[in-house]
């Protein structure tokens, strides 16, 4: 029953064949030609009997944390019984884990001298889930000839090709078998299979892959001769079945890993702290002992007289698939324009042809959990023990939702509306619309940054009232500027309450983003932007009106993230809480663009009624994300008319609103900003050069609009108001002379 596929191309072999009932000879035992010879004059040799109906008894198991060992009978006696259940195992995946832990030194009192002890700061573990191999299952692999592994000794050997030189043959005595002799390896043989070892799990490479070019036999097979465990007459002898896993660069995420929690983790005050990333892969080893009493009762120690280490199953975190229907040489073009298939990511080209990726890398995966790995190193998490965790916090799901909301814009809308008013004869006035249309301008296509308001800004953070989080200095005096670390949340003032809602409304009119901090404001007011690539993308880019000062050169990371404030809704107990992520667009003048509007309506708007008013207003649809809990008490209220008849009814006031006083809270620290025009960094230019001598040598396009910037020189993206009004005086006016009335938005004219 051969298991292995031969190839002297690779240093292992990847096996996948149907269950056979008996095992032909494997052609390397032909190529000796006296055993040719003697095959040939040989008489068929009878069919080993069938073996035992394996279902009529289940096999004796003892599973611990790494291994399970099996001491059944029937096992070290009927290979076929073996092979059939080391199949039956790898069909059970190992565990695959990613243990973080930080530690610092610490010296206690000791009642006569003190002593020094390692303490634990933090300790977390994940679950990585592994490829489903369940259709097909794993591929089982032989370890080959010239591996160092144990053949059916206590010591590990390696099975070298015989040459024709007398002093080798004389060498070889009774260890000659066929074509090969096998010999105790050596040394260095031993050090360098452990450095192949080290590096192919490092960087994720699958056992039958060779490294640094090295290329060896690949003949042995599980239920080869000199792997055959029933066969040896001995009591301490034992088969083990290696489960791998591969297709992630380990040594390259353990540094990613480690590097974001010592730059999240704060150890400076702590003696000696150290990080430490670790994979551990739980029932991985499959075992088959002897079934004596010493056996048993050695068990602990893993004494054997015999062992044979020669196979295993391998698990992919990731891999690539071939794609049925794609021929060696064909591209990406070819292959999706045959099949209709689209070109994305996950595919790429092999020496077969296109392939298709299965699974998660590891920059996914590590893009997934850097949050977690952010939040638990700041926290210092400490999880229970035995506990793992198979998927990212509560407070990761609604951070990755939000992340994936912002990346659908709202729809933003210019209303230009005209009315006018009729009065009747007992001197009522009722209001009469002539015409009501919407202009829809596009947005940047771009990602646009996600922000969280400042510091200073009063939001709502947790509770009904909005609140301020200040520094602690201003709530004790004697603290000073020591403390600017410290801050201390407080209710904030009318005052401030409205002052702050007067600005807002002010940078909006002025098309100035969240993160622009405008002249004769308190720094802390603006907003930050989270993401440190965004940071650099957006300074200097803000538009804003003429003799209006503002600065956004200099961004800054917010004082607690998206991320942060998405695990403290998470873990709040409050019956009705909300969560609110607005979606705010900046680029234009909308003071300006009103005017100019408002001028062409009403110089096209035949006024004959009395009292005519023309109204031109600018809305946001799809503004806001609102999340709230899945209660039958949160859904009621979220309905807008049973609010209503809640406030008719009076029940809103006398009990909704108490309860929701003490027992909601509301979140609304964040958002995502949506650009109309901004100005774009030209990496080409330095800081300090002038517009004119950037044109000499970069000869940029005609119409582009340049600008100096702190940066260097900046380029325009995106219509300017007086642009946009061009191209959409004439469709304004005509509207307004038919007295269009629409509530649709009207796209960009031809």
């Amino acid at each position: 029953m051969s298991l292995a596929n031969e190839s002297a191309d690779t240093r292992m072999v990847a096996l996948r064949l149907p269950l056979v009932p008996y095992r032909t000879p494997p052609e390397s035992s032909m190529d000796d030609p006296e055993a040719r010879q003697r095959h040939a004059r040989a008489a068929p040799p009878d069919p080993p009997p069938y073996p035992r109906a394996f279902t009529s008894y289940e096999t004796s198991l003892k599973t611990d944390v790494y291994r399970t060992v099996s001491c059944d009978p029937y096992l070290n006696n009927d290979g076929e019984a073996l092979y059939r259940f080391l199949l039956t195992q790898s069909a059970k995946p190992p565990t695959f884990i990613v243990e973080c832990l930080g530690t610092y030194e610490s010296t206690t009192s000791g009642r006569k001298r003190p002593e020094d002890e390692t303490l634990t700061s933090f300790h977390f573990r994940i679950r990585v889930k592994l490829v489903d191999e369940s259709e097909f299952g794993p591929p089982i692999f032989v370890l080959g000839d010239g591996d160092t592994i144990f053949r059916g000794s206590q010591t590990k050997q390696v099975d070298s090709a015989l040459t024709v030189a007398a002093d080798v043959e004389a060498e070889t005595g009774t260890g000659k078998t066929g074509p090969k002799w096998r010999r105790k390896a050596s040394e260095a043989e031993l050090e360098a299979e452990e450095a192949r070892s080290i590096r192919g799990k490092r960087q994720g490479i699958p056992p039958w892959v060779p490294i640094d070019g090295e290329m060896k036999g690949t003949e042995a097979c599980i239920d080869s001769e000199d792997a055959r465990h029933r066969f040896r007459s001995t009591s301490f002898k034992e088969f083990n079945f290696d489960k791998v896993v591969y297709g992630w660069d380990l040594g390259r995420l353990r540094d990613r890993i480690q590097k974001t929690l010592e730059d999240n983790w704060d150890a400076d005050k702590m003696r000696g702290p150290k990080v430490k990333v670790q994979f551990n892969l739980i029932g991985n080893v499959v075992s088959v002992r002897s079934n004596s009493w010493m056996t048993h009762v050695l068990d602990h120690r893993r004494f054997s007289a015999a062992q044979w280490h020669v196979a295993g199953a391998a698990y992919a975190l990731a891999r690539w698939v071939h794609l049925e229907g794609s021929s060696p040489g064909e591209g990406f073009e070819a292959f999706c324009s045959r099949t209709g298939r689209l070109a994305t990511d996950d595919l790429a080209i092999t020496p077969w042809g296109v392939a298709k990726l299965v699974g998660v890398t590891e920059e996914d995966w590590f893009n997934a959990w850097e949050s977690t790995f952010v939040d638990f190193a700041r926290r210092k998490m400490k999880a229970d023990a035995g506990a793992v965790m198979d998927n990212p916090p509560e407070g990761e799901a609604l951070y990755r939702f939000l992340l994936e909301q912002a990346e659908k814009p709202p729809v933003f809308l210019i209303g230009c509306k005209g009315v006018h008013y009729e009065y009747n004869s007992n001197g009522g006035r009722r209001t009469v619309t002539d015409f009501c249309f919407y202009l829809r301008p596009h947005l940047l296509q771009r990602k646009p940054p996600i922000f969280v308001v400042g510091d200073r800004i009063p939001a709502h953070r947790g509770r009904i009232s909005k609140e301020i989080d200040a520094p602690v200095s201003e709530h004790d005096p004697e603290a000073g500027a020591g403390a600017s670390g410290s801050q201390w949340r407080r209710k904030a003032s009318q005052c401030e309450r409205r002052e702050a809602k007067e600005n807002t409304a002010r940078m909006s009119d002025q098309g100035l983003p969240p993160w622009a901090l405008a002249q004769g404001r308190t720094p802390g007011v603006q907003a930050s932007i989270e993401s440190e690539q965004d940071r650099y993308f957006f300074q200097s880019t803000a538009r804003g009106p003429a003799g209006v000062s503002w600065d956004d050169s200099m961004l800054q990371p917010p004082s607690k993230s998206l991320r942060e404030w998405a695990d403290d809704y998470c873990t709040s107990k409050k019956l009705l809480k909300e969560f609110n992520f607005d979606k705010v667009v900046y680029g234009w003048n909308l003071d300006y663009l009103r005017g100019k509007i408002h001028r062409t309506v009403r110089a096209n708007w035949d006024r004959k009624n009395k009292d005519p008013r023309v109204i031109i207003f600018f809305e946001v649809s799809r503004e806001v994300v609102s999340v709230r809990p899945e209660s039958w008490l949160s859904r009621t209220l979220s309905h807008k008319w049973i609010r209503v008849l809640l406030w008719i009814l009076f029940i809103y006031p006398l009990f909704v609103w108490p309860f929701k006083r003490y027992f909601g809270g509301e979140w609304r620290v964040s958002g995502s900003a949506y650009a109309l025009a901004r100005w774009v960094h030209l990496e080409d230019s330095i800081p300090g050069e002038s517009v004119s001598s950037y044109v000499d040598h970069a000869r940029p396009a005609s119409n582009a609009q340049l600008k100096e910037t702190p940066r260097g020189i900046s380029k325009l993206e995106g219509p300017t108001e007086d642009a946009w009004f061009n191209k959409w005086e004439s469709k304004i006016a005509d509207m307004t002379k038919r007295k269009v009335r629409s509530w649709k938005g009207v796209d960009a004219p031809a």
